[in-house]
């Protein structure tokens, strides 16, 4: 896995990540990967604030290692937006993490919403997806 994500950092136009954060994938994107692209690509994130060293990803905007970002995260969940060095960039998009709000994303909310409740109330709470006690 390793070497093949050292080979499409080197060669993409286009960098997204839409994984979620675990303990595997914290500091994903770092200097290491940011100093292997070669093509000077757009990096969007779409996935978890913490999967990117953001100093790393700051330093790549200004080394010219990357053309832009796109970020619906942060890696601060309540960031200072008036002093974060990401915001008010002119090669940087900003986004309240709002990517995903699609007309199928709100249906599936919807769906699984009610299919929880009918679990719940049946007692099947093993089937309830995220459930919360």
């Amino acid at each position: 896995m390793g070497f093949y994500r050292f080979v499409i950092f080197a060669k993409a136009d286009i960098i997204t990540n839409h994984m979620n954060l675990n303990a595997t994938n914290i500091a994903f994107f770092a200097k290491k990967h940011f100093q292997k692209m070669q093509q000077t690509p757009y990096f969007l994130n779409m996935g978890r604030g913490a999967c990117i060293v953001e100093e790393d990803l700051v330093e790549a905007l200004d080394s010219g290692s990357l053309k832009g970002a796109a970020l619906d995260v942060l890696a601060d969940e309540t960031p200072d937006l008036v002093n974060h060095p990401l915001v008010g960039r002119t090669n940087v998009l900003v986004t309240p993490h709002a990517a995903f709000y699609t007309t199928n994303s709100i249906r599936e909310l919807q769906r699984i919403s009610a299919e929880n409740i009918v679990y719940y109330l049946r007692g099947e709470k093993e089937k309830v997806f995220r459930l919360v006690e």
